[in-house]
């Protein structure tokens, strides 16, 4: 089994792409751009649909930092959490154009968002250092978390990803600059315990049904890392090769599961690059590399075919799954 570049999706104003994602009916790939606009693309021919910009009317357009999905209902599709560099989180109804709702977080700016599996709270998190849960429904804030109790202060810096538990509803985890994956109980206003070591800088955290912790860190070694929630322990670091023309190696900004959690992608910037590496033996079955620019989001589709990448040259790229995963070593 392999993931191969199968098609790239080229943005007529090259804007640069900050977040990427499938729709969960994988019918669409959502562009986060850094010119505010969200930019809606077929995912099956990769046709145009829709261009929404997020600034409204303002002259300076503040990019587009990170989306999410809500989970679809029967009777509610295609909503999007989108958060923005000034300090904005906005709701985007993405076939019609309609910004169905927005939240200001005053002094802050806001790089990651997330939705609780079952729709019915969003967190955010940003340079204050603080993470906010809301009320879906209500879109009313139900806890400001800062700091810390234990071994934990909280964050000390900015704060770039952000992930809900799987297997916990009240369980969130974050890491940003502060070399911290922070482990936080909404009903508490303060992080529970801390993990020290992954250095983040984009959305590089995930969680698989098993409680393991996936960090991608931007820097030259350790990049990727996998971790065990209970213990806190480290479990596991992937190498990731040198550039044999640049002799650089990757610094990640984006790290993610696929469906199944058998396949980590991974993408950033040094090399340039993305890969998608099997969790069973290590090995790297996909591979794009010499990019002009860093890799800043990459995301799998809800079927597992497709690895959608983009970044700093504002393209698509679309890695087409080929063949059955081995699970050999």
């Amino acid at each position: 089994m392999s993931y191969k570049l199968a098609h790239t999706i080229k943005q007529e104003n090259n804007a640069s792409i900050f977040a990427i994602r499938y729709s969960p009916d994988n019918e669409c790939i959502l562009l986060g751009c850094s010119d505010g606009h969200l930019r809606v693309y077929d995912a099956h021919d990769g046709r145009h649909m829709y261009t929404w910009n997020t600034s409204g009317k303002k002259q300076i357009k503040l990019p587009v930092t990170s989306l999410r999905f809500r989970p679809f209902t029967q009777t509610r599709k295609n909503i999007v959490l989108v958060a923005g560099s000034g300090g904005i989180v906005q709701h985007w109804h993405i076939t019609s154009g309609r910004c169905l709702h927005t939240i200001t977080e005053p002094n802050n700016q806001v790089y990651a968002v997330d939705y609780r599996d079952d729709g019915k709270f969003f967190a955010t998190a940003g340079k204050d250092a603080a993470v906010r849960v809301y009320d879906e429904a209500t879109k009313s804030l139900v806890v400001t978390m800062k700091g810390g109790s234990g071994n934990s202060a909280g964050h000390a810096n900015r704060v770039f990803t952000l992930k809900f538990a799987k297997n916990d509803p009240n369980i969130l985890l974050s890491g940003g600059w502060d070399n911290t994956v922070q482990i936080w109980d909404k009903r508490k206003d303060t992080a529970v315990r801390r993990i020290f070591g992954p250095h983040i800088c984009g959305d590089a955290l995930d969680l698989d049904s098993n409680n393991t912790i996936l960090t991608g860190s931007w820097r030259t070694d350790r990049q990727i890392q996998l971790w065990d929630f209970s213990t806190g322990k480290l479990m596991e670091e992937i190498k990731l090769p040198e550039d044999p023309n640049t002799k650089q190696r990757c610094s990640i900004y984006t790290a993610c599961f696929n469906g199944d959690s058998d396949l980590i992608a991974c993408g950033g910037s040094g090399s340039n690059e993305a890969r998608v590496i099997n969790r069973s033996n290590g090995k790297f079955v996909g591979e794009l590399t010499g990019l002009d620019k860093a890799v800043y989001s990459a995301t799998f589709s809800p079927d597992n075919a497709f690895l959608a990448v983009g970044g700093g040259d504002g393209n698509v790229y679309l890695m087409k799954r080929t063949g059955i995963l081995s699970h050999e070593r």
